[in-house]
């Protein structure tokens, strides 16, 4: 509380800085949506969605999804090799990234369910092992909950389920300087708070840095987020339903140094979900796959060959 308190502070003695304007989404997408990197848009659910769709459709199929306030890049390291064996196919989730928005009220299981079930569809993947980071941990296990026919595996990196709260970031939402963080948005908050998603700070490239803050800054980007975080709000005390009805091999990797969902959750999903594998990785936050991309990668890739 002491922590949020002081942030909550800060934002409020900065906000006379000015107001921080948006970014043309044509610029941002120049920069993080090349072509020649592998990017396209796709229409699902009546929405444009970033995506990177590589190797080849012969292989088995994996499908990374990332966390809160982030985008398909965090997975580049997983994904550049993988796809040498796999087909990898990344997303910016909805209300985040390059993707168009979701609206509060939207944000909820069922709507990325129906989204999840589309670009299935669109896309043309019959099963699929998913990899999911935070939000995107929890938008995994619900799908292989919706449609269990269709997922062979997962593999959650410090993944949300049970109850927690917020990171100061999140909570911002439900306060009234909501409006005012709509607003202010300086290079340096984004930052502060790439550092409670990293442990090492050394390993917290400006590179990345500044994709997190083209991200916020994206047009229309920031109201949007408010959004979503209100919504994650409303639900971050709720027990989950249904997860003791998973049925998909399962491995859970985390960073011990995770300061946004503690590791202690593995004895909660070893105790409601039979199977569950997990690995613990030392001095490591809450993006195992950005922090310490290899370490990852090699602890994930035997349980990904054994469910292929």
């Amino acid at each position: 509380m002491k922590k949020f308190s002081i942030h909550l502070l800060i934002i409020l003695l900065c906000s006379s800085c000015g107001v921080f304007s948006d970014r043309p989404r044509s610029e941002v997408e120049a920069i993080y949506a090349k072509e020649s990197d592998g990017s396209s848009f796709v229409t699902i659910s009546k929405m444009r969605v970033h995506i990177r769709d590589q190797g080849s459709k012969e292989n088995p199929t994996l499908v990374m999804i990332h966390g809160i306030s982030d985008s398909l890049h965090t997975w580049e390291h997983w994904a550049q090799e993988l796809q040498k064996n796999y087909r990898v196919i990344r997303f910016d989730v909805p209300g985040f990234g390059l993707t168009d928005n979701v609206t509060e009220e939207n944000f909820k299981p069922q709507f990325y369910n129906e989204f999840m079930a589309e670009l299935f569809n669109v896309l043309e993947i019959d099963q699929a092992i998913l990899i999911g980071n935070s939000l995107g941990g929890y938008i995994s296990w619900n799908f292989a909950l919706f449609k269990p026919s269709k997922v062979k595996a997962l593999v959650l990196l410090d993944p949300a389920a049970y109850p927690l709260s917020p990171p100061w970031v999140v909570r911002i939402a439900s306060t009234p300087i909501r409006s005012i963080a709509e607003n202010f948005s300086p290079r340096w908050m984004t930052r502060s708070v790439a550092r409670e998603v990293f442990y090492d700070d050394d390993k917290l490239s400006e590179q990345v840095v500044d994709r997190y803050h083209a991200m916020l800054m994206l047009d229309g980007a920031r109201k949007r987020y408010m959004k979503v975080f209100s919504a994650i709000n409303k639900f971050a005390d709720k027990e989950p339903l249904g997860i003791e009805n998973l049925k998909a091999p399962t491995l859970l990797l985390w960073g011990d140094r995770d300061q946004w969902i503690n590791p202690n959750q593995i004895e909660r999903w070893k105790k409601d979900v039979a199977g569950v594998q997990s690995i613990i990785f030392k001095d490591v936050g809450h993006a195992p796959q950005e922090e310490a991309p290899k370490m990852s990668l090699e602890a994930a890739i035997p349980f990904i060959e054994s469910n292929r």
